[in-house]
């Protein structure tokens, strides 16, 4: 029998999985009217993974994710800045999710505050990044 290591396959696979799941949900997306954006469900998918499994998932995930769908979708120019915040926000979710376990609920308060300033700040350096280049 095999024993299976730390960065083992199923790791792998369970990562591969889960990057699938970011791009296919930020793939089911909803022009806003007025701005050249659109609204997704990566968003969604990336929070949910990273307090699930934590922030290695959260950013791995969130970076290979939103990148791949920016490719697929027609808009390889912002591959590499979507996987640098999407990756850096599942990190910080997954790193929150850690923290909270061990405070008590006014810490969980305060990491929700976080959550929602880091949610925040990655759409406004994507809007950033947009106008900068158009």
């Amino acid at each position: 029998m095999v024993s299976t290591s730390r960065g083992g396959a199923k790791e792998i696979a369970l990562g591969a999985l889960f990057a699938g799941l970011v791009a296919v949900a930020t793939m089911i997306h909803v022009p806003m009217p007025g701005y050249r954006i659109y609204f997704n469900l990566g968003e969604g998918a990336l929070y949910c993974i990273a307090l699930l499994m934590g922030s290695k998932y959260g950013a791995i995930c969130g970076g290979i994710g939103g990148a791949l769908a920016d490719i697929v979708l027609g808009y390889p120019l912002w591959a590499p800045f979507t996987f640098l915040i999407k990756g850096i926000e599942g990190f910080l979710v997954g790193k929150m999710r850690h923290n909270r376990k061990k405070g008590s609920n006014y810490r969980g308060m305060c990491d929700d505050c976080r959550l929602h300033l880091c949610s925040w700040l990655s759409l406004r350096l994507e809007s950033c990044s947009y106008r900068v280049f158009y």
